[in-house]
């Protein structure tokens, strides 16, 4: 499904070979390219994909983007390297939205 959404986005876009790159790079970088919503959280609960590619999927333009802000380059970098920037996002975002435990706050242990 990733090369037939591949060729229509190479043909449709022809005419505008920045877009083109762009949206090509987003369905290359996809790691759950083609499963739904319902599909992703099944697979969450049975822990048959990692939370990661869940949060890269649902936050992948946000993260695409700001990787082309933030490395100039992105779109030169091999896939391997690619990933590694979205996934460290994805990370990113997962540590900020777990609960910060102040020590002062729990009762003393006895």
């Amino acid at each position: 499904m990733t090369a037939k959404q591949k060729e229509i986005l190479s043909r449709d876009l022809d005419t505008n070979p920045d877009m083109k790159k762009y949206y090509i790079t987003i369905v290359d970088l996809d790691p759950l390219f083609g499963m739904t919503q319902v599909d992703i959280d099944a697979n969450l609960a049975k822990a048959l994909v990692k939370k990661v590619d869940a949060v890269v999927h649902a936050n992948l333009k946000p993260f695409v983007d700001r990787a082309i802000a933030e490395h100039g380059d992105f779109f030169d970098l091999d896939k391997p390297k690619k990933v590694e920037i979205l996934e460290g996002y994805a990370k990113e975002l997962i540590a900020s939205e777990k609960p910060v435990v102040d020590p002062g706050m729990l009762p003393p242990v006895e």
